[in-house]
């Protein structure tokens, strides 16, 4: 056999510590990240896809789920037992997928060091793209475990297995690593090349006339095939967006997109001049590694493990670019600049670093290196702008990525307290628009939250709450999400929440606009039902109320002998502040 494995993998105890920190670290970010930011709630396709599991559908039904594309396979049916352990607690499915890009990113390392027989400190960016938080979608906005974590996870597995030197373990786990794959979300494309090679495979072995490897490569590519048929049954293909069309024209524009793309891991947006010579670059060094690849596993008579791996990262990685590039083209070049491609085009990093690192031209090998590592820390760039007590749950995050996340949070927390306060989904989409689904009715959503309270599920399960794990001190409009200092009328009440991870005191500063006809006038402030009536005065006043750990909701209203008109007050609502002093003026609750 052309190209054995190594044997074994060599690394320093100082190497193996340091990436095995950086992996730790990184993986406990994630889980940060999930604590605080991910309240308990479903979100976008969520409603969609959990279809069967509001139907009751056993295990078939999940694993042959259509959802677009693409079917849900076996990440749907392990999803749908942690979802009934946990009364569908939404938290826990974004636990499980940080979980499975833990578990990659882990495959991954070791795969680098089955490949190559030695790991090194520059592998460090193996977990730090693995495990960035660019990939923030498929974990805190709208989680499906499916579409790419559990997909990623499958496939390092098949990778490693296919490194093994017992051919048994290599074929047959191919075999039914393939099947997996097929079935679960846009794994289907390392499905279709596992395939391949074992196909291939196996006629080598036939060639060679061995006769027992030949039978075991025999029955995993039959289990392959067989995969196939089953998931060509009762399938339509589902474009998933309005405005699809193949081909598009005009054909220039994939060119466009598919650089732009590649460029997503770095947190970069916009198809500016330079982007498109970064990602140029990038799609320029993908190519020639993908031809020179296929060419070596053509050219050899026999198998060669290594180059095999490579191929199928490379060419999983490849087709999915492709695929997204046809698919979402119609909705604007910048399209496939979006956090939740990244997690499946990491295997596409992976297959042109372990290329290089077994090729013999150093210039190369450095430039591949520069490349991989300018991919995993240019995200960085806007760390050292925040104050590292906002690390936790942000390394790896830009600051408009965390912006991004942080605002979803707030928004979904107020719609669920919206919803739970007047029992209206109306109520609560006029508050926060589209945070948790953007046209309810389209998804029988009124139908679906009486299923989940009927049963206790998700945020009506007893003792249950909708706030993220971890409580941050947050302040959440739960009217429109306009700016804290801007100037707001009295004609509806103005709904704040305030969330914190302690009991005390909090003071809003509340002053009014520069309006003259905003110079008297009675304001009420409402807070756990106890009311309190302020004088409005021309300079700041101090309202100082009691907060406990958790969600507090308060209302300004216009006072009742207050009649409405151009002298209603307007008024200018500070950012609660934790405080443990009074002053002048102070109103206590």
């Amino acid at each position: 056999m052309a190209n054995p494995p190594p044997a074994s993998t060599s690394a320093s105890p100082n190497v193996r510590w340091f990436l095995g920190a950086v992996w730790l670290i990184l993986s406990v970010n994630l889980g940060c990240a999930v604590g605080l930011f991910q309240p308990n709630v479903l979100t976008w396709d969520q409603w969609d896809f959990f279809a069967p599991l509001f139907n009751g559908g056993g295990w078939r039904d999940l694993f042959t789920y259509q959802h677009g594309p693409h079917r849900q396979g076996a990440g749907f049916v392990v999803t749908s037992w942690i979802l009934e352990l946990t009364r569908w607690d939404a938290r826990f499915d974004s636990l499980w997928i940080a979980s499975l890009l833990s578990v990659a990113s882990a495959l991954a390392l070791r795969l680098k060091g089955k490949i190559t027989g030695t790991l090194r400190i520059i592998d460090a960016w193996i977990p730090i793209v693995g495990l960035t938080l660019g990939q923030f979608e498929a974990i805190l906005i709208a989680p499906n475990a499916s579409h790419s974590a559990f997909a990623l996870a499958l496939l390092m597995a098949v990778a490693n297995a296919w490194m093994a030197p017992n051919i048994a373990i290599r074929y047959l786990a191919a075999g039914f690593g393939a099947v997996g794959l097929t079935f679960t979300g846009f794994g289907l494309f390392a499905g279709v090349i596992t395939t391949v090679i074992l196909g291939v495979s196996t006629l080598r072995e036939l060639y060679q006339r061995r006769w027992k490897p030949a039978a075991l490569g025999m029955i995993g590519f039959g289990v392959a095939l067989a995969g196939w048929a089953w998931f060509c049954f009762d399938y339509q293909f589902v474009p998933a967006v309005v405005g699809f069309r193949f081909p598009w024209t005009p054909v220039t524009e994939y060119f466009q997109f598919i650089p732009l793309m590649l460029l997503q891991p770095t947190g970069v947006s916009g198809a500016s001049a330079i982007n498109y010579a970064m990602g140029g670059l990038l799609a320029m060094l993908i190519t020639f590694v993908a031809i020179a690849v296929t060419w070596k596993w053509i050219r050899n008579a026999e198998s060669s493990p290594r180059h095999e791996v490579i191929l199928l990262l490379v060419g999983a990685g490849s087709l999915f670019v492709c695929n997204t590039a046809v698919g979402r083209v119609c909705l604007g070049i910048t399209a496939g600049m979006s956090s939740r491609y990244v997690t499946l085009m990491f295997p596409l990093w992976l297959g042109v670093y372990f290329y290089a690192a077994t090729s013999n031209h150093r210039i190369f090998r450095g430039f591949t290196v520069i490349a991989m590592w300018g991919i995993a820390l240019w995200p960085y760039r806007d760390m050292p702008s925040r104050r590292v007590t906002r690390w936790p749950g942000t390394i790896g995050a830009t600051n408009a990525q965390f912006a991004y996340y942080e605002q979803y949070t707030s928004n979904k927390t107020a719609w669920v307290d919206t919803y739970l306060r007047t029992g209206s989904i109306e109520a609560a989409q006029q508050a926060r628009g589209p945070a948790v689904y953007p046209h309810p009715p389209g998804t029988k959503m009124e139908e679906k939250l009486a299923f989940l309270k009927t049963r206790e599920l998700l945020f009506f399960a007893p003792g249950q709450t909708f706030l993220p794990y971890f409580l941050t001190t947050r302040t959440i409009w739960n009217d429109e999400f306009p700016s804290s200092m801007e100037p707001r009328g009295l004609d509806d009440a103005i709904r704040l929440s305030f969330v914190t991870n302690q009991s005390g005191l909090a003071e809003i500063t509340i002053s009014t606009s520069e309006n003259p006809g905003n110079r008297g006038g009675r304001i009420e402030v409402e807070y756990e039902g106890k009311v309190r009536t302020l004088e409005l005065p021309r300079l700041p006043a101090v309202v100082t109320f009691p907060v406990q750990m958790g969600f507090n909701r308060f209302v300004f209203r216009r006072a009742a002998e207050n009649g409405a008109g151009e002298d209603s007050p307007r008024l200018v609502i500070g950012v609660p502040q934790l405080g443990s002093t009074s002053s002048a003026g102070t109103i206590a609750f």
